[in-house]
């Protein structure tokens, strides 16, 4: 039994909290799992969109590589399509290219220039010059 008005109200405070806990924490849950399957449902609508851009990126090159379509047609369905028709290459160049090298006396020239060994990893225009000649070149289409 209750002593006085003051128990009555702390007993049914603490309950109603605690229902009200509850509720929120069921709210709480519902809510997650409801964000759960949104993000389900835009992962696969975001899978089906690329699916679908890559197959009419295909097709466009295809019907543009056999003269089906034109170029003008080629690039509006690449643009309502928001995909690119650039293709990829990998380059492989052989370069002639001509230098000083400064040899002090007593050394060798051909030790220096067994020593010597450079590549290049991008394209430098500087480096590029009258007296730089392409040898040979090869490529390989390469799908991204």
């Amino acid at each position: 039994m209750l002593n006085n008005t003051t128990d009555a109200v702390t007993i049914a405070t603490e309950a109603f909290l605690r229902d009200e806990l509850a509720k929120a924490t069921l709210r709480v849950g519902q809510l997650e799992e409801a964000h759960s399957k949104a993000v389900q449902r835009s992962t696969q609508t975001q899978i089906d969109l690329t699916k679908t851009q890559n197959a009419l990126r295909d097709w466009t090159r295809d019907q543009l590589k056999d003269e089906e379509i034109t170029e003008t047609q080629a690039r509006d369905l690449s643009r309502i399509g928001d995909f690119t028709l650039s293709q990829n290459y990998d380059v492989t160049m052989t370069v002639e290219h001509t230098f000083t090298v400064c040899v002090e006396a007593g050394q060798d020239i051909e030790d220096i220039l067994q020593g010597i060994s450079f590549s290049t990893e991008s394209y430098d225009a500087e480096l590029m010059n009258d007296d730089t000649n392409v040898v040979d070149s090869n490529w390989d289409e390469v799908e991204y």
